[in-house]
């Protein structure tokens, strides 16, 4: 008998998950939390197969302390359930040691899957999370990855905004240094850091960047 933990803070959640769950005669759902401080000390007094894990309990992040809930009990299982489908978000679950990660929006047969893979040892990502094939397979092996574009360029400060439009209109550095009143060289370090942050080759790929996000 696979004992199950559920801990989600919306109780039409976990009243949802019970009733898939418990189809199976080898499931048993042991326990339900609304509460990240419960967390622990749940699967410490009930000793818990597999935690199906909200991301976010009452605005605080559950991610972070996957490990240490792995460290209270040897072979622990832990599967993401969210409503966020953000790679980066994803990439950062399977480096805190998460099994799987499932929207909250899976199905049925989804949900029993990823149970029964993690079960068996292997990770799993659901089908509808959005991420490329070989992201999958990097995240899955836990390697940590970039951010997500649109949140990449949310960072970029008031100026590299200015300078990365002005440079996706195909202006010069000259021209951008002589409309902004700055120098050359500041345009050219900027548009450099840049690049970097965003993973751009050209002046081409400004252009590319802005319609991928939508801005």
């Amino acid at each position: 008998m696979t004992k199950i933990l559920i801990c989600d803070d919306h109780p039409i959640v976990s009243s949802g998950l019970r009733e898939i769950l418990t189809e199976n005669m080898d499931y048993q759902i042991i326990g339900i939390v609304d509460t990240a401080r419960e967390i622990g000390p749940s699967i410490h007094r009930l000793s818990p197969d597999l935690v199906f894990l909200d991301v976010n309990m009452q605005g605080e992040n559950t991610i972070e302390q996957i490990s240490s809930f792995k460290a209270i009990r040897q072979g622990i299982r832990v599967i993401l359930f969210s409503s966020y489908n953000l790679p980066s978000l994803v990439s950062r679950a399977f480096v805190e040691n998460a099994d799987a990660y499932l929207l909250k929006t899976s199905t049925r047969e989804e949900i029993l899957t990823a149970v029964s893979n993690v079960l068996n040892g292997h990770k799993f990502i659901g089908a509808e999370v959005n991420l490329r094939k070989s992201d999958r397979q990097k995240i899955t092996n836990a390697a940590l990855l970039p951010m997500d574009k649109f949140e990449a360029f949310q960072q970029l400060t008031a100026r590299e905004l200015m300078i990365f439009h002005l440079v996706a209109e195909g202006k010069t550095e000259s021209e951008i240094a002589e409309q902004l009143f700055v120098s050359k060289h500041t345009v050219h370090t900027h548009r450099k850091n840049l690049m970097s942050k965003l993973g751009l080759h050209s002046s081409a790929d400004f252009v590319r960047y802005l319609v991928e996000i939508g801005s």
